[in-house]
């Protein structure tokens, strides 16, 4: 897997006309393991479809 440049992706958003709300927001995500769940993804994934592969373009 090849490591990307960190933020390369910023690059490609802009700021819009989108109204923004009266307050603060904040978005907060994470990443979590799941043990069983790679088992049951497995079958499925193979590294050609990782996201953090796919050419920006």
């Amino acid at each position: 897997m090849t490591e990307q440049p960190r933020f390369e992706w910023a690059e490609r958003w802009s700021p819009t006309r989108a109204a923004r709300p009266p307050v603060v927001t904040v978005d907060v995500h994470n990443h979590i393991l799941v043990p069983e769940s790679a088992e049951l993804v497995r079958p499925h994934y193979t590294p050609e479809k990782d996201p953090r592969t796919l050419p920006l373009s």
